[in-house]
């Protein structure tokens, strides 16, 4: 068992969350989301006033999520210590945090498009715009079994000294509880619950921060 190889894996964690927020929100100014309710001019307006911020952050955003994978070895390596030979659930949770890597990468790419070509008719930004906002923020169907996983593995864990802090378990079942609310951003439009939300944007995109750091 390589321990300095698995130490620098779990520091991309808190790295990755570092360069992330730089990208996403403090170069891409993509925080707080664009409204909504906003119409085609509106939102084309932001992509015109900022393409090359908007493509900078999000290839920003995108590096520091392509590391979270890396990160997730880090700790399936160590649930398998919790599992032993039949680690099913450290299996489980590298796969779907694969995934979610992907699930985070691909919607930036719209926005990335539409920055790409801000000249486009404003209906077509509009698209692009949706396409990046909706899958970006509701797409919670990896990331809640991923946590869960996680947590699972915790919460079962007999030894007398736990590879994790029971807390940990638990905190991870909460995020699953935090997570899932996002999924009604595809049926709402204004309030907590739209894509620019308290429960559905802001909570989860914290908590996630926080999932990486604890």
């Amino acid at each position: 068992m390589n321990i300095r190889t698995q130490r620098v894996c779990a520091w991309t964690g808190p790295a990755l969350t570092v360069v992330f927020f730089i990208g996403f929100a403090g170069i891409a100014r993509w925080m707080p989301p664009p409204d909504p309710l906003a119409g085609p001019d509106a939102i084309a307006a932001i992509y015109r006033e900022r393409p090359t911020a908007i493509l900078l952050g999000q290839v920003l955003a995108m590096t520091a999520i392509g590391f979270v994978t890396v990160w997730a070895a880090a700790v399936a390596a160590q649930m398998k210590r919790i599992e032993g030979a039949n680690h099913v659930l450290a299996n489980a949770q590298l796969a779907l945090a694969a995934i979610s890597t992907i699930v985070f990468i691909w919607p930036q790419f719209f926005w990335i498009a539409a920055a790409y070509r801000p000249q486009r008719d404003p209906a077509q930004l509009w698209l692009l715009n949706d396409l990046g906002w909706l899958p970006f923020v509701a797409n919670v169907y990896t990331g809640v079994p991923w946590v869960l996983t996680i947590g699972w593995a915790i919460l079962s864990d007999k030894g007398e000294r736990p590879i994790f802090p029971r807390w940990a378990g638990f905190y991870c079942v909460w995020l699953a509880v935090v997570f899932l609310p996002a999924s009604l951003a595809v049926f709402i439009k204004q309030g907590v619950f739209a894509w620019n939300g308290f429960v559905v944007f802001w909570l989860p995109i914290v908590f996630f921060g926080s999932f990486l750091l604890v």
